[in-house]
């Protein structure tokens, strides 16, 4: 997707405003900690991590809920296009991410046959200063401030999975079968409780159509339903419309 299907709007949200720190500062903090963090830490590695359930068949769910919503955001980011090396279920996405003035070549890569994911951020000097390996890591990158800057600035529309919070412990979404197909259900339910909106993605074994997304939205008497399959993940950006604004 283009970043200019985005509309530029100076939208914050609660949580931002009530931030003690400017965007732009809290950037440079999360930077400057990753940056001590990596020269003081030692690597871990995060492969060893047990992988969300899967269905004989499909690919593994997680690549549909949190390293699919990676690759299509990075895409977005820098004018990337997600590519495969010919390996099944292996993707990638490369390109220049700029922030503030500053650009890095940023890489994310899903290996969906082999369980694992990657993403690298580079200097333009093409020094590595952040690389988040592991299936179930996701949370940490949802989290990076051009993630949430992306739902703030996205006008009518609901950036999925912005609105889910992945926190360590707690119990992610059910892997259930749906007409024979592997399928998560994620709630949106805002502070107001009188409204809520059910995505539902599905992962198929048809190759052809790897991805089905399907959304439904209530609030008072108005109701939206929206079903779409994804036969290119260069098209699996998922943008669907909120009755939330």
């Amino acid at each position: 997707m283009n970043r200019k299907s985005f509309p530029e709007r100076n939208r914050r949200s609660t949580a931002a405003a009530a931030a003690p720190y400017p965007a732009g500062r809290r950037f440079w903090i999360v930077l400057l900690a990753v940056l001590l963090l990596a020269a003081c830490v030692p690597a871990v590695d995060l492969k060893a991590l047990t992988p969300l359930p899967t269905v004989e068949g499909a690919v593994p769910l997680w690549v549909a809920t949190e390293a699919l919503d990676a690759l299509t955001t990075f895409r977005y980011l820098t004018d990337g296009e997600v590519t495969s090396d010919g390996n099944v279920g292996r993707y990638h996405v490369e390109g220049i991410y700029q922030h503030e003035g500053r650009a890095w070549r940023a890489r994310c890569t899903v290996d969906a046959a082999g369980q694992e994911a990657a993403l690298e951020i580079y200097s333009t000097e093409s020094r590595l200063w952040w690389s988040a390996p592991g299936a179930n890591d996701w949370q940490a990158v949802t989290r990076w401030p051009a993630f949430r800057q992306i739902a703030e600035d996205s006008g009518p529309f609901a950036y999925w999975p912005v609105p889910v919070e992945y926190q360590p412990g707690v119990p992610q979404p059910e892997t259930r079968q749906v007409d024979g197909l592997a399928c998560r259900d994620y709630l949106f339910q805002p502070l107001d409780t009188s409204r809520e909106a059910t995505l539902r993605l599905c992962l198929t074994p048809d190759t052809s159509v790897p991805l089905r997304m399907e959304y439904t939205a209530q609030e008072k008497e108005r109701r939206i339903h929206v079903v779409r399959e994804f036969v290119d993940l260069n098209d699996a950006t998922i943008v669907v419309p909120s009755p939330f604004e």
